[in-house]
Order: structure tokens, then C-alpha cells, then sequence
């Protein structure tokens, strides 16, 4: 599943970098520790979330496990 809108929270605990988008209520995605492009997804995911940029998540179809992340500058 494809999910596009700005970040609200990015949290770091053991298993990975949690984020929650601007319209989740609850729930976070998360980019495991053990994603071969944590470093940079991590990166990218900060830089979204303090430019208040559109960030867009790919997940695995049953989980919140992030396959990758898109931003795009407008």
C-alpha cells in the first residue's frame, strides 16, 4: 500500500524509526533497523518532517513495515 501526506512524529526506539502522517489518529509505520537503507530512509524521513513536506510510504500489503520512502519537492 502507497500512503502520501506530511509527517506528524517520527520516534526511535529498538526496533527501528517510527512515523505517523499528518491524518493517522493512531499507529505508526515502521522502517525496521534491519532495512538494508535504514541510514538513508531515516534521513529522508527527518528531512520530510522538518520542511513539512509530503512523504510517501510503501509498506508491505498486510503490515506497517516500510518497503521504501518518496519525497517529492513541489
Amino acid at each position: 500500500q502507497d500512503v502520501t501526506d506530511r509527517v506528524r512524529r517520527l520516534y526511535a526506539n529498538q526496533a527501528g524509526l517510527n512515523i505517523r502522517h499528518m491524518n493517522m489518529a493512531e499507529g505508526y509505520f515502521l522502517l525496521r533497523k534491519t532495512h538494508p537503507n535504514y541510514d538513508t530512509l531515516t534521513s529522508l524521513a527527518i528531512i520530510a518532517a522538518v520542511n513539512r513536506q509530503p512523504l510517501r510510504i510503501r509498506t508491505e500489503d498486510t503490515t506497517t513495515d516500510v518497503q521504501y520512502l518518496v519525497m517529492e519537492w513541489n
